[in-house]
């Protein structure tokens, strides 16, 4: 099991990672086991090469937290989150889609979500990776207000 703390910095903890915001504008991703870590680190930083995701730092280290292995790579903050964007999720996923970017964030067009996952989806199998998790949980917006994807655990190459 991930860290839910490293200091005093508390972790999101996810299905297959934990995730610890740094002062930086930087994170760390901490996984528990070495090969889905160095999975993640890979097919991100490839997909951050053509700004479909956060940057990664260069390689994933251990380390040791309260006597457990703990495998990390450090990466982009976005600056929100798709699922943190909506003020009523029941009612977006309905079909009800927002009139205008009341967000301001995004530079999409007024159908946003509906426009946005499959055009991610189809960006990234453009460069080769299909992912099969892409959820509200997973996709969010850059500082620069770029639509990323931050989640590759369950990805592969198309």
């Amino acid at each position: 099991m991930q860290p839910r703390t490293i200091g005093n910095r508390p972790a999101l903890v996810g299905a297959e990672c934990s995730f610890i915001k740094m002062d930086n504008g930087w994170g760390l991703k901490l996984y528990d086991e070495l090969s889905l870590a160095e999975h993640t680190h890979y097919m991100q930083g490839y997909a951050s090469s053509y700004g479909l995701a956060p940057r990664v730092g260069k390689n994933v280290f251990k380390f040791d937290k309260q006597g457990h292995t703990v495998h990390a790579y450090y990466t982009e903050c976005i600056a929100k989150l798709l699922y943190d964007a909506l003020p009523d999720l029941g009612n977006w996923l309905g079909g009800n889609w927002p009139k205008s970017n009341e967000w301001g964030i995004c530079g999409c067009c007024v159908d946003c979500p509906s426009l946005c996952l499959p055009d991610i989806a189809q960006q990234l199998a453009d460069i080769g990776i299909k992912p099969y998790d892409l959820n509200y949980g997973n996709l969010g917006w850059m500082p620069d207000g770029r639509f990323v994807c931050i989640d590759f655990g369950l990805c592969e190459w198309a």
